[in-house]
């Protein structure tokens, strides 16, 4: 499941659907979303690495937009001002707490990250942040912590809110496959669904209810993959994030999964080509799958 996540998030078409229908629904969700966000940080990184690049984003930032200036074990909450000269010299300005001014040359631009919210809201803080060991594991000491302090919605997961966070936030796993290893952590830690405790500000996935569906500011988004965690949540919400790759799951034990194989068969009839993604997986015999192109 996590590298159909993977393999979706990679998928160059965004009208790709691939539909899964497995014994359980236990964790599938779960981790094909963890496997999206991983993925998407590694395409789209919002840890600055390039000093060039970097410079040229900070420098068409709008005054006031909210960042985090990363200095040793010390992160600070900002608001980026811009770039002015100081007797002839560029530097980077911004403000921290208790309303300073900092300045930095340009060579420290790195440690500057822009957190993906538009405005701040509330005090700013400095404060020391331990990266969650799991995800340190997976992606490094500097990725982690920018993981952990930005916010960006590349996941829709559509379902019900209790069982994705029993799936998220229980039971450990460790990056090493070895238990008595110190890389222990939840699944949570990995997509950061926003209405689950930890991430309520800085976030990766967004759960939605597939009873009520999403709200204005959620049906308005353009996630890079969408997980529909049962056959009600695909039957019911499949249409509102059109450019977004879909992953359907479909639990057999459920009296929903009749009706959303149909709805999926008549998607595949209608599909625009057939999708090689699936072909790059081995996938269990207690698995059934398809997957195909929509129309745009």
């Amino acid at each position: 499941m996590a590298r159909c996540g993977r393999q979706l998030a990679r998928a160059s078409s965004p009208s790709v659907t691939v539909g899964l229908s497995v014994p359980a629904r236990g964790y599938a969700a779960a981790f094909a979303a963890a496997g999206v966000t991983i993925e998407c940080d590694a395409l789209r990184p919002m840890a600055p690495d390039d000093l060039d690049l970097h410079l040229a984003t900070l420098r068409e930032t709008p005054p006031g937009t909210p960042i985090k200036y990363h200095a040793k074990d010390q992160i600070y909450d900002g608001r980026w001002l811009g770039i002015c000269e100081v007797d002839g010299i560029e530097m980077l300005t911004f403000e921290t707490k208790q309303k300073v001014t900092r300045r930095l040359p340009l060579h420290m631009a790195l440690s500057i990250r822009l957190t993906g919210e538009t405005a701040s809201t509330g005090m700013l803080r400095a404060k020391k942040l331990t990266a969650s060991p799991l995800l340190r594991a997976m992606i490094g000491e500097s990725r982690a912590l920018t993981f952990m302090t930005t916010a960006r919605a590349d996941c829709l997961i559509v379902g019900t809110l209790n069982l994705l966070k029993e799936d998220l936030t229980s039971g450990t796993l460790f990056a090493s496959g070895d238990p008595v290893d110190a890389s222990g952590g939840t699944l949570q830690e990995i997509v950061r669904a926003r209405e689950l405790l930890g991430a309520k500000r800085y976030y990766r996935s967004i759960i939605v209810p597939s009873a009520s569906g999403p709200g204005t500011d959620v049906r308005e988004m353009q996630p890079h993959v969408v997980v529909f965690d049962g056959g009600r949540a695909y039957v019911r919400w499949r249409h509102v994030w059109p450019r977004a790759r879909q992953l359907v799951i479909i639990d057999r034990s459920l009296p929903s999964a009749e009706e959303a194989a149909d709805e999926l068969s008549m998607a595949f009839a209608e599909r625009k080509a057939d999708s090689a993604l699936l072909g790059k997986l081995k996938l269990p015999p207690a698995i059934e799958a398809v997957s195909f192109e929509r129309h745009a």
